[in-house]
């Protein structure tokens, strides 16, 4: 049995003192009897009991409702009314203070028990739900993202507060309000906004929405399903972005500033090494006349390296691109099918995988399959296949030929190593690097080479 104090409001003592006895041989305390509406009010804020039983005829001009009404604007204590009249006017008007129950006299104790018990049950369950509520309120407006709630129609169900400050306005002032109204400033809705497609198809989607006022967010679409499983809104988690894309952008024009420079000063010096070549050869010419063994080998090891100055020039040619295009979603068998045919076959069952990497990556397979050729001595096929080991993605690629040797496994991804430029293992290090993508060799010596790329949780996608 509780033990809640309660107030009893009741002009008519003979009444109040039958409900304290009532009250008491229930188990409940009696913190005080009251017997006009000011009174109520002035016992209720100095005894804050559990719950207060309300006479509505009292003593007076005010009633029982008007101290309802003051002490439900100071307090969440519940309210049970108690009357002798059961008129509709009375309950319309009482129901407007959402009263815990209504009691007519006289007075039966077990009708008084039930509907205190179940009064306290509701009141400290709504209490839970509110503490809930707000608990959940807290969380919500903490994040540092902006999360609103939205129906199918659009119209916005809730807002937290980095929502509302973007909008400059408080959450309250969202709630009805239709999004686009809010953000774009337009009655007709968006156009590919991520938030329409979400509702429309029924899938997380995402991209950037740009505002009338320049400001650039990035949104993201989670959709809600009703009982019957069909879309019925969205939760749309957002960032602004603006910041982050002027600086991209700066970065952008920096890199097409310095790309712009290369290309010049490339030109420029492989001009110059095409005049010293030329004039080597011409040496040469000379020198094969004399006969001056020599002055071969120098004029031999000069154009060697000039050669080689012009080769490396080549290549970073291929590079210049590197990092400066977002990483995209590129499909490995579209990768693999774009190296030229040599006389190594390759096979691959890795057809329904694509990766999230820098749009380079097909250069890294193309290295590959150069490495294959130039030092696999007596490969006569590549096999590529794809696993799943512990969340991540791995793609094999093998030959059978010669294998590298155990104590160059890592030195074949160091720049300059090797007899060509030394810059096609390490190059697709990097470009791979660029989406935490990693590459090792782990192959056994005299068995064959094996490269094992590693590609992230999240970073790759399988279909089919």
């Amino acid at each position: 049995m509780s033990t809640a104090r309660i107030l009893i409001v009741e002009d008519e003592a003979v009444t109040a003192m039958a409900i304290r006895k009532h009250l008491t041989n229930l188990g409940y305390s009696v913190c005080g009897i009251a017997q006009t509406a000011e009174l109520a009010v002035q016992k209720a804020m100095e005894e804050m009991p559990d719950l207060i039983l309300m006479d509505i005829r009292l003593a007076g001009r005010r009633t029982g409702i008007d101290a309802a009404v003051e002490i439900k604007a100071r307090s969440e204590i519940p309210i049970i009314y108690l009357t002798a009249f059961s008129n509709d006017d009375y309950i319309r008007e009482a129901k407007k203070t959402e009263p815990y129950g209504y009691i007519l006299k006289p007075v039966r104790e077990q009708e008084l028990k039930t509907t205190i018990e179940m009064a306290l049950y509701k009141h400290a369950m709504e209490k839970k739900l509110r503490r809930s509520e707000e608990e959940k309120a807290t969380i919500l407006d903490a994040m540092p993202v902006m999360l609103t709630y939205i129906n199918s129609d659009y119209t916005i169900r809730y807002a937290n507060r980095v929502a509302a400050a973007s909008a400059q306005r408080k959450p309250d002032d969202l709630i009805g309000a239709r999004c686009h109204e809010i953000w774009q400033e337009n009655a007709f809705g968006c156009g590919d906004c991520p938030v329409l497609r979400t509702i429309e198809t029924g899938r997380i989607e995402e991209g950037d929405v740009t505002l009338p006022d320049g400001r650039i967010f990035h949104l993201k679409g989670c959709p809600v399903y009703n009982e019957l499983g069909e879309p019925d809104g969205a939760i749309i988690f957002g960032m602004d972005v603006t910041e982050e894309k002027a600086a991209a952008e700066a970065l952008s024009l920096a890199h097409r500033k310095l790309q712009i420079l290369s290309s010049i000063t490339r030109h420029d010096i492989l001009n110059e090494i095409t005049m010293i070549i030329g004039y080597l050869g011409i040496l040469q010419c000379s020198v094969d006349e004399r006969g001056d063994p020599e002055e071969k080998d120098y004029t031999d090891r000069i154009m060697g390296a000039s050669q080689n100055i012009r080769r490396q020039i080549d290549f970073t040619d291929q590079y210049e691109e590197l990092g400066v295009k977002e990483p995209a979603w590129l499909s490995l068998h579209d990768m693999i099918r774009k190296i030229p045919k040599g006389d190594i076959p390759i096979r691959s069952d890795c057809q329904e995988v694509s990766i999230y990497a820098d749009q380079m990556a097909e250069k890294v397979f193309y290295n590959l399959y150069d490495n294959t050729i130039r030092h696999s001595g007596g490969a006569t096929g590549i096999k590529i296949h794809c696993r799943r080991e512990r969340g991540e993605l791995v793609i094999v690629w093998e030959d059978d030929g010669e294998g590298i040797p155990a104590d160059q496994k890592e030195k074949i991804f160091a720049r300059s190593f090797g007899k060509n430029t030394g810059f096609g293992l390490f190059l697709s290090r990097e470009i791979l690097g660029i989406t935490d993508i990693t590459i090792h060799e782990t192959g056994i010596p005299g068995e064959g080479a094996r490269f094992e790329i590693r590609v992230p949780e999240g970073r790759f996608r399988i279909s089919g």
